[in-house]
């Protein structure tokens, strides 16, 4: 056997040995999704902030972890249909809390928390499409 004939050999075997491995570590069989499991609503310090805002503002209706897909909307472009990439930039997205006129529906205020929780960079995305609404 030649040497290119037996480092052939080797690179397949290898390559059989590493697939073979790799399967084995996931298991074998189709994968069932991940059963969800509960997490807290809210931190604690978006908790105490709820506790202060319903204290200083009894006049207003106040909503906690409000998906911006709850606020904004794809507009409609004549010509243009909406696709997922249009609202998932938003769609997911959380306002920690959204102050509300109880008489008008209108909303007064949308409260973030700066914590540990939030990443600065999509923080300015999140807050660049809320003032853009206003």
């Amino acid at each position: 056997m030649r040497t290119s004939e037996f480092l052939l050999s080797l690179l397949f075997v290898g390559a059989i040995v590493v697939l073979g491995w790799s399967k084995l570590s996931r298991g074998f069989g189709p994968k069932k999704p991940l059963e969800p499991v509960a997490r807290p609503f809210m931190t604690q310090r978006e908790q105490a902030m709820l506790a202060a805002l319903e204290r200083v503002l009894p006049m207003y209706r106040l909503h906690a972890q409000v998906a911006m897909g709850a606020l904004l909307k794809v507009p409609l472009v004549p010509g243009r249909r909406p696709t997922p990439a249009d609202w998932n930039r938003f769609q997911r997205k959380i306002v920690d809390f959204v102050v509300e006129d109880p008489t008008t529906g209108s909303l007064v205020a949308l409260i973030e928390i700066d914590d540990r929780s939030h990443e600065p960079g999509k923080d300015r995305e999140r807050d660049a499409m809320i003032r853009s609404d206003a």
